[in-house]
């Protein structure tokens, strides 16, 4: 609870909020989350929790849940905000239809996208089957005689080079849900970089594919160089870098259920997009810089408060008005993400 210095009124800074009703004190919650931004790209396991704040594992559990909600909605305007500077930032971007692109990428934001899958089903426990119906898909699903279920869980990765990523659990990496997620995070006119998985893709005029699959002209060698990067300039690399960090990270977890995959993975998404909005993450890690982020104690009680009646935004405060923070750094600008820690 809270009380106005001005009118003595009494508020509840976590209703309303995935911490509402939480018996927890608010000091855990502002001892992990720092904790977690700094340990990025290792996670933070619910054992781990319970072991650094001497909770049982079932309140590690619990708190852990509570963060990744939190941090989820957070990721949500991170995305939307990112939305709308992508759609300012390619209005007139016109990729060529051939030649060199290296030029036309100059200062230009580049976004690339890629599948992965995440605790796949062994052949020996799906009767040595590999792939659903023989397709590209991995064995995320049991086969038709264990009951079909499934098991591990599809990823669709869209991030930006040098930039913010997000991920998206999908149960098949079918037109369906590639473009749907694909316009629910960036724009129809920007630059897109992709494997030959996404040829279904028509309606994006900068949307340049590789293959990774391409053969050498050479015949002493089977696969061509241009596999990775052609001679244009097109590479989906970033892409495959966000994959090999999702994997090493996953493994701490022995196992995720697809019902909740989606949680950890906007937790992994926010954790690593923290980096590029300085406001939120200087806030998150308890910076108390003059100016930023000032929060009026007195809002809820409808009368004009004093001077010295405002303080800085803590942690509890974010909880309790997170939808209302605008974030004052573009997430197109390179941000140098040198943390300075002081050991007096």
């Amino acid at each position: 609870m809270a009380r106005c210095s001005y009118c003595h009124k009494q508020i509840s800074l976590t209703a309303n909020t995935p911490f509402h009703n939480t018996k927890l004190p608010l000091s855990y919650i502002s001892f992990i989350l720092p904790d977690q931004i700094l340990q990025y790209p290792k996670v933070v396991t619910s054992q781990e929790i319970a072991r650094k704040l001497n909770l049982p594992y079932n309140t590690g559990y619990f708190l852990k849940k509570r963060i990744q909600v939190f941090l989820s909605l957070l990721n949500v305007s991170l995305k939307k905000q990112l939305y709308q500077e992508l759609e300012e930032a390619s209005k007139e971007v016109r990729l060529p239809l051939e030649g060199d692109l290296k030029k036309s990428l100059m200062n230009q934001p580049v976004e690339v996208a890629d599948s992965v899958v995440l605790y796949s089903s062994s052949l020996r426990a799906n009767k040595h089957r590999s792939r659903r119906y023989k397709t590209g898909t991995s064995s995320i699903y049991l086969s038709n005689s264990l009951g079909g279920e499934q098991k591990g869980v599809l990823v669709h990765t869209v991030g930006i080079n040098h930039g913010m990523t997000f991920y998206k659990s999908i149960p098949l990496n079918h037109e369906r849900y590639l473009a749907k997620d694909l316009d629910d995070k960036i724009p129809k006119n920007t630059i897109l970089f992709t494997d030959e998985g996404y040829t279904c893709i028509w309606d994006r005029k900068n949307h340049r594919m590789v293959n990774h699959s391409k053969k050498s002209n050479d015949p002493r060698y089977n696969l061509s160089r241009e596999r990775w990067v052609t001679k244009e300039g097109v590479s989906s690399n970033g892409a495959e870098a966000r994959n090999n960090i999702l994997k090493q990270s996953f493994r701490s977890y022995h196992y995720i259920s697809p019902k909740w995959s989606q949680l950890y993975l906007d937790e992994m998404s926010f954790l690593g997009n923290v980096r590029y909005a300085e406001g939120l993450r200087s806030l998150l890690l308890g910076s108390r810089e003059e100016g930023e982020f000032v929060w009026d104690v007195n809002e809820n009680c409808g009368r004009e408060p004093p001077q010295e009646a405002t303080q800085n935004l803590p942690l509890a405060v974010l909880i309790h008005s997170h939808p209302h923070l605008s974030y004052p750094s573009s997430f197109l600008t390179p941000i140098d993400h040198t943390l300075s820690i002081s050991t007096s």
